[in-house]
This record gives structure tokens, sequence and C-alpha cells, in this order.
């Protein structure tokens, strides 16, 4: 088991090994626009279809998943421009 990010390079490493992989789509971006206090989740789509190119020229199988619950597990502090201006400078958003 273990984290790492999802550079190309990692994702070819990790396969190359025999590892299997999990990738949370949205992930902390999504997390950054949902709120713990509003019924609707946001789902943030970007037209990011690597992990499908890369499945199909391993030969893998694809399981999309979604975890119930996710924006109750920790919650948000709503100031978006500082978290947006730290995302920016940090390339990723604190919650």
């Amino acid at each position: 088991g273990g984290v790492c990010d999802v550079a190309k390079k990692s994702v070819y490493n990790l396969l190359g090994m025999g590892r299997s992989i999990q990738l949370v789509i949205g992930g902390q971006t999504e997390m950054f626009e949902s709120r713990s206090w509003e019924k609707e989740v946001m789902l943030v789509r970007k037209k990011r279809l690597g992990v499908f190119k890369i499945a199909i020229q391993h030969g893998l199988g694809i399981m999309p998943m979604y975890c119930f619950g996710e924006t109750q597990a920790m919650d948000n502090v709503y100031f978006p421009k500082i978290q947006s201006y730290i995302k920016s400078k940090v390339g990723f958003p604190i919650p």
C-alpha cells in the first residue's frame, strides 16, 4: 500500500512493478468545492483522459467508484479567495 503522485511516470512505474493502482478522480478539487452542510455534491469534470489511455494500453479494467459521505469527513473552511491563492502557489487546495 501507499500513496504517490499521479504523474504519468509514477503510474507507469507502479504498473511496471506489477502493482494495482487506485486513482481518486476529483479528490481535493471536489472537496474544495463541496460543503458539508449542503445536500448536493459538486462533481468536477475535466477533460483528463490519460487514465483511460493507460488502462487500454496495459489491458487493465476500470472500476468506477464513489465515496458516500466524503463531504462530511471534514468540514471545509470557506474562504475561496485565500484558498484559491494557496492552491495557485502550492498546487493543491487546503480544505
